[in-house]
């Protein structure tokens, strides 16, 4: 939309989640997907509508040599998180990640 600025509320919130295998040890290079609902705050149609605020809410990464993934600047409100192997089966994991608080998930891969 041309002539439409979209500002987001800075919501320097992160999630961090640790991928681990079926003994508890790190799997580097897992992926992990993050979706935020973003519904403990307010915005508008237009704004969920942006592009900024899909960036802001859908993010995708693998994890480091040591399992874990950090976002930041997640909004707060329910987070869904799947992860897995490349080529594995993925795992589901729901959370809800507090106004001003940080959220760290560790979950369990086949």
């Amino acid at each position: 939309m041309e002539g439409v600025t979209v500002r987001l509320a800075q919501v320097r919130q992160r999630v961090r989640v640790r991928v681990v295998g079926p003994g508890g040890a790190p799997v580097p290079g897992a992926m992990v997907r993050l979706q935020a609902s973003a519904e403990a705050l307010s915005y508008t149609g237009e704004q969920r509508r942006s592009r900024t605020f899909w960036e802001a809410t859908h993010r995708l990464s693998p994890a480091g040599t040591d399992g874990w993934v950090e976002f930041r600047g997640i909004p707060p409100g329910r987070v869904t998180v799947v992860a897995g192997r490349p080529g594995g089966k993925l795992v589901k994991q729901e959370a809800v990640l507090e106004l001003g608080r940080a959220l760290d998930l560790i979950v369990a891969v086949p």
